[in-house]
């Protein structure tokens, strides 16, 4: 009994001592720690179990304890405080939970799951494994974190855990779970059916690989399978890719061996080509051209035998390609031979015998010429004789040709010789005769031709010509004093009429241009007659011509002064086109639309100036072309450059249509005609032409992008369709039933489990979906706040309607003589439209049934408090009586939750509103009281 009362209390063997003694325990005190810790852990009784846990009151000691434990009981309390301390209405700070989680790591995932700090889930959701995590999302207690631990999420496996346990708790997360599974399922199909493609690829190139004979098929097949493999996504196992690099390194060796083949035979039929071609042109060479190319044909042949023998030592060529190298070998050394031989000798291939055919050479020299060209062209033939069997050559023919006509020429010497003799005695007979009647100067001139043509005979022939020349002479001399007897007179006519001429004699004035006609008319008219013995005539006439070229000199020389002016005030501008030539720096960033101006403006001026001597102006004309040429030149490459830009342009815009037109077709449009504008100058004829073209190709593209966007138009509306249901039946029920809550949460679970839209959809139409459906949802939920404001308000006005009855009806009950037909009517009144709030419904009941209650004097006192504060929240002043009391209120209400306490609990206006309630429902004071009460809050509840 004695050791009973010397135990400490914590000891006892009573249980409320026990849990007594843990209330004075402290935990900060390191020895009352090892008694909770003992109590919490082995005291039989579970109420003082749970209540050591309480008072311990450290996550990190509670932890510990949760991790010794091995009791399910115990240990499901311990995890339940310690999930008190740690949870949303902890007061725990960030630095704290950091400190918990450094002394007990393995609380993180407490921590993640109840921790009311957003930042420091973010920072254990890095944290925490995947399948951990998994199996923690269901259990976390914020939807934000869930979600975001759902996005952590990437194996499938974690996943499909993840799944499990959020089934039926959180959608959001939920759906991102899911949407992460088809994904990875999808991949999986799609690197399933990647390494089945990459399967077949490396059959088939195994079998092309491994085939014994090489098939022309193979390489178009093995060409298919390398573009096939290079489209294969995903890329395929990684022991395919190394079966793939294998065959395709086989395959590419043995195409390779197969080319350089083809390559090397091409080379030989090539080089039997080249061959073949030399003696063609061989066979059809002239026999200069034969002697000309010796050296080089001689080359041309050692070279190509020399290419046959390299070929021979890499590929044995076919018996057919040996019998034509013989054969085109045999030919080439014939027509070798040949050249040789004519280089060897004087034969000159360029000779024409027929050239000579006027010449008056010596007869044996000419014959002698002949015949040794004939022993030249006879040996040349026996030459190419050697060889019967082979094809003739065109020069056979020639030299044979050759030798005929050599002979026929030796003929004709002889006789041309005697025509051209017989002609030039015809000739001297005709001069001879002419001595009588005929042309003195025609007759002179004839006479010193034919005198040099006789000086090349010799012998018997020459003085024969000789002889009757001098009787030419004779007959001429006869003809000029003849001639001088009948042309006189006609010069003194051709005297008066230049006199005639003379500004002093002239009786019409003529145009220097005519008049200098008319002068130079009677000059050569002058000249016509030959010449004049009487030199008086010849000065008469000369002196008459100058005196009339008068005018015509002075207008000349005034012509010229200005042409030579024109000519001058044409020089600055080609000095300003050379400037612009040399001081323009010619590239891409030059202003060539501004060269070009200046172009046609200085050669507009240039045609301005006119009047200018032809001769003189041509050099000048000759530099200005030069100069305005360059600067064309330059243009050139910028107008090709810009036109091939228009043509490239033109090309994009009809591809454009040709590759399918997508939802970016209209944009790239734009682009092409933006940059059309851009482009620089052209030529105005090539440019009007591309122009057209451009034209109707954006036309043709606008077209097709506008009936595409028709067709995507209505496909986009079709698959919003089931979208603009689900709007539509919202739109409907906020206009006909804008309570139905429960309708509108099941609308927006049916809209976020629609099928996905596509990843081409319109941004803009995704936009205006969501738009509307957020506008339908917002127009739903401000008509159910505008229903609930006015309910609301109904509802203030019918407390505030039933209130006055409840006074009417205290008032009625206070009465000396009980009116029961007022009670009764007043009860029926009140008896009528219930209040939807049972709360403020059961108080007024309350207050009805507290009507006819004698005695008010506890209403009176609540009343009055009631009032008092009303008036200090609404700032009312209130009566000089009840200062005392106010300010007893206030300093309770201080003492009671501290300074400032309001800012920390309600505001003003709820306080306030809560108090009108009470004062409402609150059971009327005495009819006196309560209507000086009343007085006093008129204005607050007016």
């Amino acid at each position: 009994m004695l050791g009973e009362l010397l135990k400490p209390a914590w000891q006892s063997d009573s249980a409320d001592r026990r849990l007594g003694a843990i209330k004075k325990l402290k935990p900060t005190n390191p020895k009352d720690i090892v008694i909770l810790d003992a109590l919490a852990l082995n005291d039989p009784d579970h109420a003082v179990r749970t209540a050591a846990v309480d008072a311990i009151a450290i996550p990190e000691h509670i932890f510990a304890l949760y991790s010794q434990t091995n009791q399910a009981n115990l240990k499901h309390n311990i995890e339940l405080e310690f999930i008190r301390l740690i949870g949303s209405q902890s007061k725990l700070t960030k630095p704290e939970y950091k400190a918990l989680i450094k002394a007990q790591p393995d609380s993180e995932p407490y921590v993640l799951q109840h921790c009311p700090i957003a930042e420091l889930r973010e920072q254990l959701l890095e944290q925490l494994d995947e399948n951990v995590l998994a199996e923690l999302i269901g259990t976390i207690e914020y939807a934000q974190t869930r979600i975001q631990a759902a996005q952590r999420l990437e194996s499938e496996k974690s996943l499909e855990i993840a799944r499990k346990h959020l089934k039926g708790k959180d959608k959001s997360a939920l759906k991102i779970i899911k949407s992460k599974l088809n994904i990875i399922r999808s991949e999986r199909r799609a690197q399933t059916n990647s390494d089945q493609q990459a399967k077949e690829i490396c059959d088939k190139l195994n079998y092309i690989a491994n085939h014994n004979e090489w098939r022309k098929e193979f390489a178009a097949q093995f060409k298919l399978m390398r573009e096939r493999w290079t489209e294969l996504s995903p890329s395929p196992d990684y022991s395919f890719e190394q079966q793939f690099l294998d065959f395709d390194q086989t395959i590419s060796k043995r195409l390779q061996k197969i080319d350089q083949e083809h390559a090397l035979r091409a080379q030989a039929r090539t080089c039997l080509s080249d061959l073949q071609s030399t003696l063609e042109h061989a066979r059809k060479a002239s026999v200069a051209n034969i002697m000309q190319s010796q050296d080089s044909v001689s080359q041309q042949v050692a070279d190509l035998k020399q290419r046959w023998r390299t070929l021979n030592t890499q590929l044995e060529p076919s018996s057919e390609d040996t019998d034509t190298f013989k054969r085109l070998n045999l030919a080439l050394q014939r027509r070798l031979e040949l050249g040789d031989y004519l280089n060897g000798g004087s034969f000159d291939a360029n000779y024409d015998g027929e050239k000579d055919k006027h010449e008056k050479t010596q007869q044996a020299e000419r014959q002698a010429q002949l015949h040794a060209e004939q022993k030249t062209l006879k040996a040349a033939l026996t030459l190419i004789n050697k060889h019967p069997k082979l094809e003739k050559f065109d020069s056979e023919v020639e030299l044979e040709q050759r030798l005929d006509r050599s002979q026929q020429q030796a003929e004709r010497v002889q006789k041309a010789y005697s025509q051209d003799l017989k002609k030039l005695h015809q000739r001297i007979s005709r001069l001879i005769a002419s001595g009588q009647k005929g042309n003195l100067h025609i007759a002179k001139k004839e006479l010193n031709a034919t005198v040099k043509l006789a000086e090349v005979y010799t012998g018997n022939d020459k003085k024969s010509l000789d002889e009757r020349l001098e009787i030419a002479r004779e007959a001429t001399e006869k003809l000029s004093d003849w001639h001088r007897f009948a042309t006189e007179p006609k010069f003194i006519e051709l005297c008066e009429s230049m006199e005639a001429l003379s500004p002093s004699k002239a009786t019409t004035k003529l145009h220097p241009d005519k008049l200098a006609q008319k002068i130079h008319k009677l000059q050569n008219d002058w000249k016509k007659l030959g010449s004049v013995d009487n030199e008086s005539l010849w000065i008469r006439f000369k002196t008459a011509a100058d005196e009339a070229f008068i005018p015509c000199a002075e207008f000349f020389n005034q012509r010229d002064q200005i042409r030579s002016e024109n000519l001058k005030k044409r020089e600055p501008l080609i000095s300003e086109l050379n400037n612009l030539v040399e001081k323009t720096i010619w590239n891409e960033d030059t202003d060539y639309r501004s060269v070009e101006s200046k172009l046609r403006q200085l050669h507009q001026r240039w045609q301005n100036i006119k009047n200018v001597a032809r001769e003189d102006a041509q050099e000048q004309w000759n530099r200005y072309r030069l100069a305005r040429e360059q600067i064309f030149d330059k243009l050139a490459v910028e107008y090709d450059r810009n036109s091939a830009a228009q043509q490239n342009l033109i090309s994009q815009t009809l591809k454009l249509v040709s590759s399918g037109i997508n939802e970016t077709s209209f944009e790239k449009l734009k682009q092409l005609q933006s940059s059309w504008k851009q482009i620089g100058i052209t030529r105005q004829k090539d440019d009007r032409k591309a122009w057209k073209t451009f034209k109707a190709s954006t036309d043709a593209a606008y077209a097709a992008i506008k009936e595409h966007q028709q067709a995507s138009n209505k496909r986009y509306d079709e698959m919003l369709d089931q979208h603009q249901q689900v709007i539509k039946e919202i739109r409907h029920l906020t206009k006909q039933d804008i309570s139905a809550d429960s309708k509108i949460e099941a609308l927006q679970t049916q809209y976020y489990a629609l099928p996905s839209l596509p990843k081409d959809f319109p941004e803009n139409k995704l936009i205006s979906i969501e738009k509307s459906f957020k506008n339908a949802l917002s127009s739903y939920q401000k008509s159910r706040e505008r229903l609930q404001t006015e309910a609301s308000r109904q509802q203030r006005k019918l407390l505030k309607h039933k209130s006055v009855l409840c006074f009417d009806l205290e008032r009625a009950y206070s009465a000396s003589t009980l009116d029961q037909d007022t009670v009764n009517d007043l009860l029926d009144q009140l008896a009528g439209d219930a209040l939807q709030d049972k709360s403020l419904n059961k108080r007024i009941v309350e207050r009805i049934q507290a009507a006819s209650s004698k005695d008010r004097s506890a209403f009176d006192e609540q009343r009055h408090k009631l009032c008092i504060e009303l008036e200090i929240l609404s700032n009312i002043e209130s009566p000089a009586q009840d200062r005392q009391l106010r300010t007893n209120i206030q300093l309770s209400a201080m003492s009671r939750k501290g300074l400032g306490a309001m800012s920390h609990s309600q505001s003003i206006e709820q306080k306030t509103h809560q108090l009108k309630i009470d004062w409402l429902c609150l059971p009327g004071a005495n009819p006196e009281l309560q209507h000086q009460l009343d007085q006093r809050l008129e204005k607050l509840f007016r």
